[in-house]
């Protein structure tokens, strides 16, 4: 797919309000015509007998919500769709008036599906340094940035690399790889290994940033704290790394609760490298931690722009700050890059998110199974909005359907360099964002994409839905009537009827028959029907929990009495119920 490139000088338009205040009236007009949609299918569903059920409360049992599935991961929009292109108008209008009242000297945002960019913009100048502004250029999707803490997502894909190679597991202590990693002990007693699963979970009880600076002037100043170089100390060795963690003890004990840790990371590092080299595909090809990088995940994604140092990915797209423009020239050295050491672009870290929403379509370095495991949450804060996982800082996001979805982001942070890398797995896309300047508030260009581009791709997904799934289906197999009548309501997926070879199987199933959600497994048009427990459905404790106790009620024929699947396309479509041996196609409305 052919990418749509816009780079900008930013400047205060004086016409920037009333273009904001057009794109507002294509959406209201963008409304009216999904209203007018949603009227015209209530009203066929009347005349197909269900309209009753529409207005039933007892339809969506109490509790639990019944998200569809990801439906851009297999069917994603072209950057064509009317919604996108409104949410696209949108986003531009609402980014250029945040880089023209903040310190933000440059901004590149990516809009991304499986598929590939929907929304590529940006903002302003590539070297903000340059007094003379003729000079100063205009960032585009390859101009390069530090991506700071972002590093630590490469990290992790190469330890996750290595897991599936059989040469470390996530529970190993981290002295069978580095032997020289202690700490200090307490008067508390052994509290227990540090494991690579801690360290990339920030579990592990690591300080922040070792070795420490010495804040002399404490508790009077802040001098000496911080990370390097602005806690007065160059970045640090391996050896003085190890050396400074052996003589302090954790911070907690492993598995207590998140602290950041860019040390963590740092040891991480370590041990990616030394069991690389226990194994004779590395030994002799790879003796640094930056070859190995290279080797195992940037050059197999194609992320021919990233790497450590300015100098060598070509100091003239490197993107600078008018603020603390030294950032761009800092060696973070072999200790501290897999925690911050890493030079991207946009059309790079691109490539990375496409893995991650389809590795079964793109260039992948992880298996599918791998990527399910690593995106879930380990630790849930006490906010009720933001979790830790193996990397991610995870952010809970209802869409307009009320469904909790959870954002799983990294950022990074210099004084110069701001940026956020941002997937939504649910929905199936994701949110780049690289930036320099002073302003530091890297969430707000963020959030303020997602909250465009999430309600239209929630209409995008309902009528997917409408169009894939919903209807009448039917099929006489043997002088006997199959029917399946399936809806959308409220964000879901409702089987209201079935009858399979003559029986009610919602009476026969359900003391207090109720229509049932589909559940999709995860595999492309596969579901199974979310019968539940009669005695549990609307239960105060039960909730979703529930449906999964009831999701196995039996097998006929080598299937789950649950499953239904669809194949085919347009009038070709077929639902198949495997444990009742029929095919039921759909029928036509007038």
């Amino acid at each position: 797919m052919e990418k749509r490139k816009h780079s900008v000088k930013v400047r205060s338009a004086p016409g920037l309000a009333f273009r904001l205040w057009i794109y507002r009236i294509l959406v209201v007009c963008l409304c009216l015509r999904l209203a007018w949609y949603e009227i015209e299918r209530v009203w066929l569903q009347y005349h197909r007998g269900a309209a009753s059920q529409y207005a039933r409360k007892e339809s969506m049992p109490g509790g639990c919500r019944h998200p569809l599935p990801s439906l851009s991961k297999d069917y994603p929009p072209a950057p064509e769709t009317p919604e996108l292109q409104v949410a696209s108008l949108l986003a531009d209008t609402s980014l250029r008036e945040i880089v023209s009242q903040s310190a933000i000297d440059s901004l590149v945002v990516g809009v991304v599906t499986a598929d590939g960019p929907i929304f590529e913009h940006s903002y302003g100048f590539l070297k903000a340094n340059v007094t003379e502004p003729a000079w100063r250029g205009t960032v585009d999707s390859d101009s390069i940035y530090r991506i700071v803490s972002i590093s630590k997502l490469f990290t992790t894909m190469e330890t996750l690399v290595l897991r599936e190679k059989g040469l470390l597991q996530l529970d190993d202590p981290v002295t069978a790889y580095v032997p020289g990693f202690s700490y200090r002990q307490t008067d508390y007693g052994d509290e227990g290994p540090v494991t690579i699963r801690a360290l990339l979970t920030h579990m592990a009880g690591i300080g922040g940033n070792l070795p420490p600076g010495d804040m002399l002037d404490w508790p009077h100043s802040l001098d000496g704290g911080g990370s390097p170089p602005y806690n007065g100390l160059p970045f640090p060795s391996t050896d003085s790394v190890l050396k400074s963690q052996a003589g302090l003890p954790l911070t907690h004990p492993p598995y207590t609760l998140p602290v950041y840790s860019n040390t963590g990371f740092s040891i991480l590092g370590m041990v990616n490298l030394a069991a690389a080299n226990r194994s004779s595909e590395y030994i002799g090809n790879v003796s640094t931690i930056e070859e190995l990088m290279k080797r195992d995940v940037f050059d197999p994604l194609g992320m021919n722009s990233t790497g450590f140092l300015a100098s060598t990915l070509g100091v003239d797209r490197v993107a600078i700050s008018s603020y603390a423009p030294t950032d761009a020239d800092y060696d973070f050295r072999s200790s501290m890059n897999p925690s911050g050491g890493v030079f991207s672009t946009l059309s790079d870290l691109m490539n990375a998110m496409r893995m991650l929403l389809n590795p079964e379509k793109n260039p992948s370095i992880l298996s599918s199974y791998t990527i399910r495991e690593w995106m879930r949450p380990l630790f849930a804060w006490y906010d009720d909005t933001t979790e830790f996982g193996m990397l991610w800082e995870i952010n809970k996001y209802r869409n307009t359907f009320g469904d909790v979805q959870r954002l799983y982001q990294k950022s990074g942070q210099l004084m110069g360099y701001h940026a956020e890398f941002t997937v939504n797995p649910a929905t199936g896309y994701g949110v780049i964002i690289l930036m320099t300047g002073q302003y530091l508030n890297v969430q707000r260009p963020t959030f303020e994409v997602l909250d465009i581009f999430q309600p239209m791709f929630d209409v995008i997904a309902q009528r997917t839905a409408v169009q894939l799934y919903t209807g009448t289906w039917s099929t006489t197999t043997n002088g006997t009537l199959s029917v399946i009548d399936i809806d959308f309501r409220d964000g879901s997926l409702w089987v209201n009827h079935i009858v399979l070879r003559g029986t009610d199987v919602l009476q026969l199933l359900l003391e207090d028959p109720e229509p049932a959600a589909l559940w999709s497994t995860g595999r492309r048009d596969q579901f199974r029907i979310a019968f539940g427990e009669s005695w549990r459905n609307n239960e105060r404790g039960y909730h979703c929990m529930a449906y999964s106790f009831g999701m196995e009620l039996g097998y006929a024929r080598g299937a789950a009495i649950n499953e239904i699947s669809f194949s085919g396309e347009g009038v070709d479509r077929i639902l198949h119920v495997p444990s009742a041996g029929v095919d039921l196609r759909r029928k036509r409305t007038a």
